[in-house]
């Protein structure tokens, strides 16, 4: 039996003249943003958000280098994980972007590829996330007509210990540079927020996060003084919370407030680190007088990050499905 392992992943406008598309991908997709309104109706509305948008969100791109690298990071794993495991093709499917997840599954079929072990590239789940992904994943299995191959699905890996032991390195690597100058800061672990209502919806997002701070902290044996956070929040729904610069503003009074940002919920950069974190919210801490305010490094492509997949793949290719989320998806 011809086995693969397909990646699934967010996707990000690669230059300033995807971003409008990107955006409208995005707001259209009635499965992952829920506003409300007929699906039909949400396009129209998402052709308008998108347009709206697009300049500032244009700009911001333009500051971090010109494009998202998420694509580009989804694609150097696979190089390198087909290097780890020969035995196994690998593929990526984005779900806003190209690679889409339709054309990955066009080319497993193309490759008579037989079982395939579905891995997002979001540790936590989340309807928001994961959820959405595995919903286009069905829909590009139907239209293809692809029924035929075995796709088995990786719901969450929040807990998954090579995955802890691989954030704890990049936290330490971003520890060190306060500890070279004789400070223990504060961490301030920050995770993409989530529209309240999605919890109440039985989404374990929030308490998948919790989970991994509490295994980052042993892990750690962290003693000091740490928050958990949400950011990235739009629009006037209810949002998860305390919003990151709600928890900046209470360091504001802090003399020699020192802060350390550890991203949770994606596994590389894209521009809710390296715009949001490391400009916005930089300039916030500055304004609100904290005195320093650094981020760890993201996991991306590291060594430890690497292995970890790899473990992942070699874990779970041959069983059948893990986790929660099975009569969410398959209806």
């Amino acid at each position: 039996m011809k086995k693969a392992v397909l990646f699934l992943n967010f996707g990000g406008p690669v230059n300033t003249e995807e971003v409008e598309d990107f955006l409208y991908q995005l707001f259209s997709d009635s499965d992952g943003i829920k506003i409300g309104i007929p699906a039909f109706m949400q396009k129209q509305v998402a052709k308008i958000i998108s347009a709206k948008r697009a300049p500032s969100v244009q700009e911001k791109y333009d500051q971090i280098g010109g494009g998202s690298p998420l694509v580009a990071m989804s694609q150097a794993i696979l190089e390198r994980l087909e290097k780890e495991c020969p035995e196994y093709p690998f593929y990526i499917g984005m779900r806003y972007t190209t690679p889409t997840i339709e054309e990955a599954v066009l080319q497993i079929k193309r490759d008579g590829i037989e079982d395939v072990l579905v891995i997002p590239l979001y540790p936590h789940y989340s309807i928001a996330t994961s959820e959405t992904s595995f919903l286009e994943l069905k829909r590009a299995i139907d239209f293809l007509d692809a029924g035929n191959i075995s796709f088995r699905l990786l719901y969450q890996w929040f807990d998954f210990k090579p995955y802890i032991k691989a954030l704890a390195e990049r936290i330490n690597i971003g520890l060190k540079e306060y500890y070279d100058g004789g400070t223990v800061p504060s961490l301030i672990f920050s995770a993409h927020s989530v529209p309240k209502s999605y919890i109440e919806e039985g989404d374990p997002y929030q308490k998948q996060i919790q989970k991994t701070v509490g295994l980052l902290l042993k892990e750690l044996q962290w003693t000091g003084d740490w928050k958990l956070c949400y950011q990235s929040q739009v629009g006037p729904v209810a949002w998860l919370g305390p919003s990151m610069q709600e928890t900046l503003e209470l360091y504001s009074n802090i003399k020699d407030s020192n802060l350390l940002v550890v991203p949770l919920s994606f596994v590389g950069d894209h521009i809710e680190t390296l715009h949001e974190v490391d400009i916005e919210f930089a300039n916030l801490a500055k304004d609100l007088g904290i005195q320093n305010f650094h981020r760890s490094p993201s996991l991306n492509t590291e060594e430890s990050f690497m292995q970890c997949l790899v473990e992942l793949v070699n874990t779970y290719m041959n069983i059948d499905s893990v986790g929660i989320g099975w009569s969410r998806i398959h209806k």
